[in-house]
């Protein structure tokens, strides 16, 4: 396990996913077996978390396994950007190989700040990256309110996702970012947050320089079900 690992109880969760990983490495890492490396992974990986324990034991090995990857973009304390321990591509390959794994609205806000170093990068391996983690934000991530609201407003998870969805953020990131708008997601929000994305859709669907993401928001509106709250909302925003 990577130094500073959670200590405690709640290491246990960790501690079972890597014991399961460590358990796989003869077929992961395998150029003899007839094994699909990918699939050894992700099954030693949903292994793992099955054996962690609580949620909460859960969440604490999520960070753990996203550590190397969550470094990216974030700062020493001095303006330097912390060297990354984990490239675009292999963090690419992570967030492949955890999906349908552990708590989305966990793995989005620990990615937020990588997703938020993928957005500035532009295109390339980083668009690529942050299209794959924009496929966390799912209909779970729009459940959780705590996921979406902190005490003072929005958590930094949501305030990156919705940056996904305008320029500067690359045009991949923005097509991938309102695809997830879909009507389950946007009626699981919680108010507030359900009337700033529709505010941004309605205004990107005009103004976005990109033909696909125009087409992607105008899409997106179709399939939703405005109710009298939202068009109020929107035109006292217009």
């Amino acid at each position: 396990a990577p130094k500073g690992s959670s200590t405690g109880a709640k290491k246990k969760g960790a501690t079972a996913v890597w014991r399961s990983l460590k358990d796989a490495v003869g077929d992961v890492g395998s150029v003899t077996k007839s094994v699909d490396a990918g699939a050894a992974l992700c099954d030693a990986l949903a292994a793992g978390f099955k054996d962690a324990g609580s949620k909460d034991e859960s969440d604490v090995a999520l960070r753990d396994i996203l550590a190397p990857l969550a470094s990216l973009g974030i700062s020493d304390g001095g303006g330097d950007a912390i060297e990354p321990r984990l490239g675009a591509y292999g963090g690419r390959r992570l967030v492949a190989a955890l999906k349908g794994v552990g708590s989305d609205a966990s793995k989005a806000e620990a990615l937020a700040p990588a997703l938020r170093w993928c957005l500035a990068r532009g295109e390339g391996d980083a668009a690529e990256l942050a299209v794959e983690i924009i496929e966390t934000f799912t209909v779970d991530y729009a459940k959780n309110k705590a996921a979406t609201s902190g005490e003072s407003g929005p958590t930094d998870s949501w305030r990156v996702f919705t940056s996904a969805l305008v320029a500067p953020s690359p045009a991949p990131a923005r097509v991938a970012a309102v695809c997830r708008a879909t009507p389950d997601f946007v009626d699981s929000l919680p108010a507030a947050r359900r009337g700033e994305l529709l505010r941004i859709l309605f205004t990107a669907v005009g103004s976005d320089a990109d033909a696909g993401a125009r087409a992607a928001v105008r899409d997106a509106i179709d399939a939703l079900k405005l109710l009298a709250d939202d068009v109020i909302s929107l035109v006292r925003a217009a």
